[in-house]
C-alpha cells in the first residue's frame, strides 16, 4: 500500500491478491511495473499486473479518502477486526509478530460456485519520507 496527501485530500493505492479479479476491460497503457488500468469505478481506478505462473493477476485499486492518513493506516492494518467491515472476510487474525512485520490468517468465504479461501500473508508497515510524512504497509 502506498499512500499519499494532496490538498487535504488522501489517496492510497491498495493491492493485493484478494481483490484480483477478471480482467474487465483492456488498457492498452502499461506502465514501467507493469501495472495496467482496466476500469475506471465510482471508487476509483482499478489496475492489474500479471503475475508470472498464475491466471489470476495482482489487483490495485487507487482511491482518495478526505480523512487524515493516520486514520486510513489504522483501518488498513486493524487485521483482527477485518471481518466486520470487509466484504467476504469470514475471519481474519494476526498469527506472529516480528518488528513490524505481522504474519496475518485471512479465511475469505463466497457463495458458490466460488469456494473459499485461506491465505497467510506477510505484512511489513514501513516508515517513508516523501514532501511529508506518509504510511506504506507491504
Amino acid at each position: 500500500m502506498a499512500c499519499v496527501k494532496q490538498a487535504g485530500r488522501f489517496t492510497c493505492l491498495l493491492s493485493g491478491l484478494f481483490l484480483a479479479g477478471p480482467v474487465m476491460g483492456a488498457g492498452d497503457s502499461i506502465d514501467a511495473d507493469g501495472w495496467r488500468l482496466v476500469e475506471t469505478v465510482a471508487e476509483g481506478q482499478i489496475y492489474h499486473r500479471e503475475i508470472e505462473g498464475s491466471s489470476v493477476p495482482w489487483a490495485m485499486l487507487v482511491t482518495t479518502f478526505d480523512t487524515p492518513p493516520e486514520r486510513v493506516h489504522a483501518v488498513v492494518v486493524d487485521y483482527d477486526h477485518f471481518a466486520e467491515f470487509i466484504p467476504n472476510v469470514f475471519k481474519s487474525r494476526v498469527m506472529a509478530h516480528e518488528g513490524r512485520t505481522q504474519w496475518v490468517y485471512h479465511h475469505l468465504h463466497f457463495p458458490k460456485p466460488i469456494t473459499d479461501r485461506i491465505y497467510l500473508i506477510k505484512s511489513t508497515d514501513r516508515k517513508c519520507q516523501v514532501q511529508q510524512p506518509c504510511y506504506r504497509v507491504e
